[in-house]
């Protein structure tokens, strides 16, 4: 029969201690007002649950005798195939502000804060108490308007044609039948497509 497998401590640390994805990085302002950059309590929840699975850690909520909410949370393991006790006692505070008088919220907004805390003292989530997380800028894309769509779409053919800026600005009058010359820069859409329907007939394979 295979013995199971024994985790050392200092493994346990490491997956604690694991780095989060950028999804699971939040910005959020504290009871204070000030912003601040953490974990997503579900990321934490998970880790938990990942590290000492999902029956191997409880919490309790408790209130001290001021009424202030504190979390214990209760980590278990597993050694040789044999329950452990408790692994370490954790106890935090968490704080959440109240918003038009909904108390459920803000109680349920401190249990996760207190949670989150308790759990940071086994290192997870510890960039954000270090400060050393940031949000990444996300990436928008520049939004294309018609004509600037019909100016690249006549680009590309000019490409594959192998077609010069001298070349086009002369096809461009023929295409208008005057001598003048022609600024294709100031087109309109009707322009752009009527140009294109000219080059294609040209360029026809």
């Amino acid at each position: 029969m295979n013995e199971p497998t024994v985790i050392s401590d200092a493994d346990i640390l490491q997956k604690l201690m694991g780095k989060f994805p950028e999804s699971a990085v939040e910005e959020s302002s504290d009871m204070g007002g000030f912003t601040a950059i953490g974990i997503k309590p579900q990321y934490v929840i998970e880790r938990l649950n990942e590290v000492f699975g999902i029956f191997g850690w409880d919490h309790f909520i408790e209130k001290d005798k001021d009424g202030k909410l504190m979390i214990e949370l209760k980590p278990y393991t597993n050694s040789k195939g044999k329950e452990r006790a408790i692994l370490k006692r954790i106890s935090s505070y968490g704080g959440s502000r109240v918003i038009l008088g909904n108390y459920a919220d803000a109680y349920k907004g401190a249990k996760t804060n207190a949670l989150c805390k308790a759990a940071s003292y086994l290192g997870v989530a510890h960039e954000a108490y270090k400060g050393e997380l940031e949000i990444q800028p996300k990436v928008t894309q520049p939004t294309i308007t018609p004509i600037q769509k019909a100016k690249n779409t006549l680009t590309k053919f000019m490409v594959a044609k192998n077609i010069s800026k001298e070349k086009a600005q002369e096809l461009a009058k023929k295409s208008k039948d005057t001598e003048e010359e022609v600024d294709i820069s100031k087109w309109n859409i009707k322009d752009y497509e009527g140009f294109m329907t000219y080059l294609e007939s040209l360029y026809r394979e």
